[in-house]
């Protein structure tokens, strides 16, 4: 589950493996490398949450007042498919309930504009409810142009009457179908709180740098891959 914390519209700069992997850069007199390594190390970046086996407890303890959760279902007990549907929502409003009463402003993660159509990101935020979230994120972990989510995230808004967050951590140039470690990728727009009506701000959910898994040449899931970090930043120079 991806947690930020946003204060007088900024956001906290939380420790990260960047920050250790520029060190190692700079000891190995990498200058080059460290610089672009520099970038990951600058930008405000999410942290995960949920390594316990149990992601709302871990958030709600840690929580401060006015921070930023992703409520990601990915991050709850994987449950069959029928009955299990309904157990899963109600494990999601369940958790929203308890996160937004701990202080926090809960995003609840909905996919993305390639993946849902309107009328599907709307239905699926409806059986949610909407009593506990400040609104829903888009692009978690994907490669959609910003320009693409906000055409299709102002839609939803409009559908659901919630502001959204879209994931630009890796969206630079865009998506070639991939999902998985596609190369040539680069970091996007910088965290950023735009405070609009729609969209209310660009994140960095996913953590630049870190595989999505043993494809393209990638190490497993979650795994630092110092190659892609410092591919994505060189392809945004």
């Amino acid at each position: 589950m991806p947690k930020d914390e946003q204060t007088s519209a900024t956001f906290y700069n939380a420790p990260k493996k960047a920050d250790a992997e520029y060190e190692r850069l700079v000891n190995d007199g990498r200058d080059a490398d460290a610089a672009l390594m520099q970038v990951l190390v600058d930008q405000p970046t999410a942290t995960w949450l949920g390594d316990t086996g149990d992601a709302i407890a871990e958030a709600t303890s840690v929580a401060g007042s006015g921070a930023w959760v992703i409520l990601e279902p990915d991050a709850l007990p994987q449950l069959g498919d029928c009955d299990g549907q309904g157990d899963r929502v109600a494990l999601l409003a369940g958790a929203a309930k308890a996160l937004d009463d701990a202080g926090t402003k809960v995003f609840l993660d909905v996919g993305h504009s390639t993946w849902l159509s309107v009328d599907d990101a709307v239905a699926r935020i409806g059986k949610v409810g909407i009593e506990h979230l400040a609104g829903f994120a888009t692009n978690t972990s994907n490669y959609n142009p910003t320009a693409d989510e906000q055409v299709w995230g102002d839609k939803v808004s409009e559908g659901i009457g919630l502001q959204y967050l879209v994931d630009t951590s890796r969206n630079g140039n865009g998506s070639n179908g991939e999902w998985c470690n596609p190369r040539g990728r680069s970091i996007g727009q910088s965290p950023e709180v735009l405070g609009g009506d729609r969209m209310f701000a660009a994140v960095w959910t996913k953590v630049p740098g870190e595989s999505d898994g043993t494809c393209n040449g990638g190490p497993v899931a979650g795994a630092w891959w110092e190659d892609i970090a410092l591919e994505l930043v060189r392809n945004a120079r």
